[in-house]
């Protein structure tokens, strides 16, 4: 794999406040959260995020981060993939909502996040049922390359951003943090 690139795309209900965002966590052994790359932080070796869409109008990706593994420091066990609602504490108001992965042109892994019966939507929690976070899927050492592995966790409270779910990303990180 030369590049990889997660996408995150969304159309909202008119009537419900969405703010969308797609963030990396790189992660080393142990779970050690070593950088996030997000609406606020662009670039770290060996990604780069596309900058913040605050409506999910247009069509395509409305959010994307791009990963160089050959950029990737030794250190880097994993990239951990994590979205944010940053403007609600739910994910109600999604409509044609997805996450993607694409190595190269080609799509290889698709979370159609506005399905009742997607794993983010459903599960109510034991605080109240409500989440404004999930873990989308990591980014793993495979041998000598790298393999994408789904996780699709929904994230405990009211998380804004990645640096909200650090204990969750670093424990589903499958580095044993």
């Amino acid at each position: 794999m030369t590049t990889c690139t997660v996408g995150l795309g969304w159309r909202p209900d008119p009537d419900a406040p969405l703010d969308l965002d797609l963030s990396a966590t790189l992660v080393g052994d142990g779970g050690a959260v070593l950088a996030i790359v997000d609406r606020d932080s662009l670039t770290a070796p060996g990604l780069s995020h596309s900058g913040n869409d605050a409506t999910g109008a247009g069509e395509g990706d409305d959010e994307a981060v791009t990963v160089r593994p050959a950029e990737l420091g030794a250190e880097v066990a994993a990239v951990v993939f994590s979205v944010t609602n940053r403007v609600a504490n739910d994910f109600a108001g999604l409509r044609e909502a997805y996450c993607r992965v694409r190595e190269g042109r080609r799509e290889t892994h698709r979370g159609d996040l506005a399905d009742p019966a997607h794993p983010v939507l459903q599960s109510p929690r034991e605080y109240d049922g409500r989440s404004s976070g999930f873990v989308y899927g990591r980014l793993e050492r495979d041998g000598e390359g790298w393999r994408f592995v789904p996780v699709e966790h929904r994230g405990n409270g009211d998380p804004r951003n990645a640096a909200d779910m650090l204990a969750e990303i670093a424990a589903l990180s499958g580095q044993g943090g």
